[in-house]
């Protein structure tokens, strides 16, 4: 967030949606933990306000509290990374009292990418994608062809191509060893956390949570895809593959730390997935950038 700048209008529009969602009115209960601050607040990171409101929380001012608390001027309020996030004059503050309820793949209707691809999401929760661009040789489905409308995805998540790709980097470079390209050579498995030490396999983006990993292994490895795993056993993974000597063995990407989520966002990139009567991947395609979306 910047300190210096003014709200913009579309800025102050989302803000005023959360107040009114989050129903930050008078006598209301609101309970706040500073999370960065300038040079120009008295209070430190990591202290609390908490309390009944004085008046209405309106954007320009400051949000008051009947115990005489208050914060400087807000300049906005947020939806991000699950959390809501007041910027003010001085600091930026996260609301503790209310949470952001985790939102799936079927709470969206379509979303669109900079190359005009088109991504439907249907009632089965599979994401249908209409082409626009017939000639893209990148694409790495089995439906190539001049067809607008491709076969339903299973599995879509997403990625900022800032933050780096790599792990998609190599699925059309060719194995020196089978000669045939790595999507051609390997398994991938999207697994969802059931609890502390299982993950289980997800077949469909409707069973799929925030928490996942991602996992994809060589098809020549000892290490095999399965239904379940146990946190112990994703990790030996985890640290075989970082080995030096196994470089391209595998890899392991949780949504947790890093660089993927399963929910669509602008300025995210897309990569959806259909799975074999078994639940392995066979085929994948690595989209655009997401440019607008459109919510149920």
């Amino acid at each position: 967030m910047n300190y210096d700048r003014p709200p913009q209008d579309n800025e102050r529009i989302e803000s005023e949606k959360i107040i009114q969602k989050l129903g930050l009115k008078i006598g209301a209960e609101l309970s706040l933990i500073k999370q960065s601050l300038t040079n120009d607040s008295a209070l430190g990171v990591g202290y609390k306000i908490e309390g009944n409101l004085k008046s209405d929380v309106k954007i320009g001012f400051p949000i008051e509290f009947e115990n005489g608390a208050n914060t400087s001027n807000i300049k906005s309020i947020k939806e991000e990374n699950q959390k809501y996030l007041i910027q003010t004059a001085t600091s930026i503050y996260e609301i503790l009292n209310h949470k952001i309820e985790e939102k799936k793949i079927k709470d969206f209707e379509s979303f669109t990418t900079e190359r005009g691809s088109v991504y439907k999401v249907l009632e089965n929760g599979q994401v249908q994608r209409t082409k626009n661009v017939l000639d893209n040789p990148d694409y790495l489905g089995d439906d190539k062809g001049e067809k607008k409308e491709r076969e339903p995805s299973d599995i879509i998540i997403f990625y900022d191509p800032k933050k780096g790709s790599g792990w998609l980097d190599d699925f059309s470079a060719t194995d020196a060893k089978s000669e045939k390209t790595v999507a051609q050579s390997i398994n991938i498995g999207v697994y969802k956390k059931i609890n502390d030490q299982t993950y289980q396999l997800v077949r469909n983006n409707t069973e799929l949570d925030s928490s996942f990993v991602f996992v994809r292994v060589r098809k020549d490895d000892s290490f095999k895809l399965k239904d379940t795993f146990d946190f112990q056993e994703l990790k030996n993974f985890q640290e075989r593959t970082m080995k030096p000597e196994n470089k391209g063995l595998g890899i392991l990407i949780p949504s947790e730390g890093g660089n993927i989520t399963n929910i669509p966002a602008i300025g995210l990139n897309t990569v959806d997935y259909r799975y074999d009567e078994t639940g392995k991947i066979v085929s994948m395609h690595n989209g655009n950038k997401i440019t607008s979306i459109k919510e149920k």
